[in-house]
């Protein structure tokens, strides 16, 4: 079932016009803005896989965001039928892929960590583009996202399918977290 309901959230949302930004643009702010990626129907993919996640939750898919470098994937199921979707290419991963990606995998990411990776990413986007201002403005989000993952010892352990962390298993973010996810993301 969780599977079927991957494809179907892969086929709305590409008939809805969502898409992966393109190397030319990857590195606009808008991509990492949910309003933006919501009005211009494309951004990076951890942006992307957020949208994913909600809109799949919704539909009464479950997908956990789970990170490896140059790489935000979705997984979806558990142990023996679990699999991955990735956002940004819209796409479900193969057996084969999925199987590859298990050898290096990293346990799933809590709504904190998830929402710190954002941050962070949008962080570069502005000290590559050299606007201080902004970049200085989110310092004190991203402090504030490091200090609350410090504070649950999120560290970066390897696990696979079926491995939970404490400090990374909730998929409800508190209301610390939307606060903070509207203030870094609408630009309050």
């Amino acid at each position: 079932r969780q599977h079927a309901l991957a494809g179907a959230l892969c086929d709305f949302l590409q008939a809805e016009g969502f898409q992966g930004c393109s190397e030319a643009n990857y590195y606009q702010a808008e991509n990492s803005m949910l309003p933006s990626v919501l009005a211009n129907k494309c951004g990076h993919a951890n942006s992307l896989a957020l949208l994913y996640r909600e809109v799949g939750h919704a539909g009464g898919l479950h997908l956990k965001g789970v990170h490896f470098p140059r790489h935000t994937l979705l997984q979806f199921g558990g142990a023996s039928h679990a699999g991955l979707l990735e956002p940004f290419s819209n796409r479900m991963l193969s057996r084969s892929e999925v199987d590859k990606f298990n050898q290096s995998w990293k346990a799933p990411l809590s709504n904190v960590v998830f929402l710190q990776r954002m941050a962070a990413n949008l962080q570069h986007v502005y000290q590559r583009n050299d606007n201080t201002k902004l970049a200085a403005r989110l310092a004190p989000y991203m402090d504030l996202l490091d200090e609350h993952v410090s504070m649950h010892d999120c560290k970066m352990d390897t696990g696979g399918f079926g491995n939970s962390h404490p400090a990374r298993d909730g998929l409800v973010m508190t209301r610390q977290e939307h606060r903070v996810a509207g203030q870094v993301f609408v630009g309050r």
